[in-house]
């Protein structure tokens, strides 16, 4: 089995992190002052894990429900990643309803597909 590397990650809309995008390299070393976005970058990280383990209920549940992770000066409340692994690219996104926060999910598979019984609903407490 070849293992594909991460080139890129484009985070919108997550927790204090407006819009990024990350070239990667081999070895990545985060540096900046405090209050910066570093481990916001990480923890969505995690987030993507959480996805692909079917335990986002769970991430959202544990730090403080959608509207704490959807960055509020965003223009949508909208959160919305995605990885580049050539030839494969993965995509999350989560978005909030009309009227109430109740975000979805769709994970993109390689070639653009989405499958249904992974989509998900989460509701805020």
């Amino acid at each position: 089995m070849t293992r594909q590397r991460l080139t890129s990650i484009e985070i919108e809309g997550f927790t204090s992190i407006r819009s990024a995008r990350v070239e990667l390299g081999a070895m990545n070393v985060l540096i900046g002052a405090n209050g910066a976005g570093k481990s916001n970058f990480v923890h969505a990280f995690e987030l993507l894990g959480r996805i692909s383990e079917d335990l986002l209920n769970l991430f959202v549940g544990r730090n403080g429900g959608a509207s704490a992770l959807i960055n509020d000066a965003a223009d949508t409340l909208r959160i919305s990643l995605k990885l580049e692994a050539p030839p494969n690219s993965y995509q999350a996104h989560l978005a909030a309803a009309p009227g109430a926060l109740a975000p979805t999910i769709t994970v993109m598979r390689p070639g653009g597909t989405a499958r249904s019984s992974e989509s998900m609903t989460v509701r805020s407490a």
